[in-house]
């Protein structure tokens, strides 16, 4: 059967949409650079811009972790940030005199506070989208990025001294013993010496150890964590317009967090396919070129950049505005001279406002 000139038309690019959550950074990889001069975020309150200002220089000097995590996950008062760090500084308190840390060496120590964090704080239960600090202090439910948060600060308040380490969806930490041991908070027995075997962890959906390279995290990097989780909630439920500052936190403050640079990628693509779907072929054009100053080798946003060309042609075909369709494809062709596909377009669009009126006569230009 002879299909209609719109059907030919409509069936000539596929959609090539990817959507990258959580750990699965598919795209190639490139750090950020000035790009995101782009976008001016501006802070959620007085007390992120204050946070903001202490982490320009990479490290926390004003604020510390715990302030940080806060204000990173929502607090943006000052009576509820006093509030919360009197909660914590009563769990100190606690913990202080539960522990003899003239008593016990170090690493017992670890495992003692790891034990008694989980019996008296984490609660509630293992949720990966409890990434807000105050959350956790509410209700007892915990991440692997808040029970870290929440094991350091408790760690150095001994004199402790911990570290953060990055694997792919997942943090932990790590005291520098000799050798090193390994501490996953999310579970009450997650003390792995690197020479053990690792004991068996929560079921309710904890990672595990990884067999991934670790990276070792600073303290405004994991800061970054809480601002990434915060906007893969919201690109997972498809809100683009309110996942990219966060995204963008993410990737301004820890530039070599692939899969927060992906997810960057991810969410500027996503948010252009549906305003296309939604025939807002302006906006779709600028979010894919944001997209492409971040990535410029990322063929993903060509390929859409065409898709979406092809979208808007077929609407202004649809509505007989052949001459627009036309001057569409010759500033996309201009504009991207090595795409063949917009010439073979204007050569259909003009095949199909011949056919829809013989005797309209084409400019010599077209």
């Amino acid at each position: 059967m002879k299909r209609s000139p719109t059907e030919r038309f409509r069936t000539m690019i596929p959609l090539r949409q990817q959507v990258l959550l959580m750990s699965f950074a598919l795209l190639p990889f490139t750090s950020p650079t000035g790009a995101f001069e782009l976008w001016r975020v501006e802070p959620a309150s007085a007390l992120e811009k204050q946070l903001w200002d202490d982490m320009a220089d990479g490290q926390l000097q004003q604020s510390s972790l715990l302030t940080a995590a806060l204000i990173a996950g929502g607090v943006d008062t000052s009576a509820a940030l006093d509030s919360y760090m009197d909660r914590f500084a009563s769990i100190k308190r606690q913990w202080a005199a539960a522990s003899r840390s003239d008593a016990a060496a170090p690493v017992s120590r670890a495992s003692v506070l790891l034990d008694w964090l989980h019996r008296h704080v984490l609660t509630g239960q293992y949720q990966p989208a409890c990434t807000e600090l105050h959350r956790t202090l509410d209700t007892g439910d915990f991440s692997c990025v808040t029970s870290t948060i929440l094991y350091r600060c408790l760690a150095e308040s001994q004199g402790l001294t911990t570290e953060t380490l990055s694997q792919p969806g997942h943090v932990f930490c790590r005291f520098p013993a000799d050798p090193p041991v390994m501490i996953q908070t999310t579970s009450p027995t997650g003390i792995v010496a690197p020479a053990s075997v690792a004991p068996p962890l929560r079921t309710d959906g904890v990672s595990t150890v990884s067999q991934a390279p670790s990276r070792m995290l600073t303290d405004v990097q994991l800061v970054a964590k809480i601002y990434y989780n915060r906007g893969v909630l919201l690109l997972k439920k498809e809100a683009y317009p309110e996942s990219l500052p966060w995204l963008l936190r993410a990737s301004q403050l820890d530039p070599d967090d692939a899969a927060a640079h992906s997810n960057l990628l991810a969410c500027l693509n996503n948010w252009a396919i549906s305003e296309c779907h939604a025939d807002r072929f302006e906006r779709a054009m600028h979010l894919l070129d944001q997209g492409k100053s971040i990535a410029p080798d990322c063929t993903m946003f060509t390929d859409n950049e065409i898709y979406v060309h092809y979208r808007w042609a077929q609407q202004l075909c649809e509505q007989h505005r052949y001459a627009e369709a036309l001057d569409l494809f010759d500033a996309a062709s201009s504009r991207r001279p090595a795409v063949s596909l917009f010439d073979h377009g204007r050569a259909r669009i003009a095949e199909i406002w011949l056919n829809s009126n013989p005797e309209t006569k084409l400019e010599d230009s077209r």
